[in-house]
């Protein structure tokens, strides 16, 4: 839901290129790594996984570029590490502002291990968004299916049509079933053999 009718994507910056819409990931984030699409700073430069992971590797923190072993190490006491993500999370919380500044939203929820898998993180989240935000406050909301996030937003576009029209679905998914359209209708003339009973086959 929105209060106010969104804005282009392109008056913020959040494209690579002037005159076609982008990812979020190339919003800029304030950082200074350099980005594939040819500017500095891009979100996903700067605080996507790949980017905190070969940081933390390079100054030594973790033996592997993985941000599994990052987010470990922070959990385990490793203030390397939690700085790392600290950081990361600053950027997270002013691409958030940037896009909440151009949707207006009613409510923002934070989704994806980003965000979720290092929960201390999420107050450096908080702070970044209220700070870099230029409409009134509004509260944070933390996702909490985590790592199966891709999976329940699948369900949740699969149920949707259920949710929005059930009833609708209920008739829609008789007529099938009454015509033989259904999904799970197997032709007549593709089927096999009917299965004979043991009294059939004594005869």
């Amino acid at each position: 839901m929105r209060r106010s009718a969104p804005s282009s994507p392109s008056t913020a910056g959040c494209t690579p290129r002037p005159a076609a819409p982008g990812p979020s990931a190339t919003c800029p984030s304030g950082g200074d790594e350099p980005c594939h699409c040819g500017r500095t700073g891009c979100l996903e430069a700067s605080a996507g996984d790949s980017a905190v992971a070969g940081a933390a590797h390079a100054a030594g923190v973790v033996g592997a570029p993985v941000i599994e072993q990052v987010i470990a190490a922070a959990e385990g006491g490793d203030r390397r590490a939690h700085d790392l993500l600290a950081a990361r999370a600053r950027l997270l919380g002013r691409g958030v502002a940037l896009v909440r500044d151009v949707l207006n939203p009613d409510r923002v929820v934070l989704a994806g291990q980003a965000f979720t898998a290092y929960r201390p993180g999420l107050a450096h989240v908080s702070e970044s968004f209220s700070r870099a935000t230029a409409l009134p406050p509004i509260s944070l909301q933390a996702g909490t299916f985590g790592h199966a996030l891709q999976a329940v937003a699948a369900c949740t576009a699969g149920l949707r049509p259920i949710y929005a029209d059930p009833l609708g679905t209920v008739r829609r998914a008789a007529a099938r079933h009454a015509t033989g359209t259904g999904p799970t209708t197997v032709p007549p003339q593709s089927r096999g053999p009917e299965p004979t009973t043991s009294r059939e086959a004594a005869r």
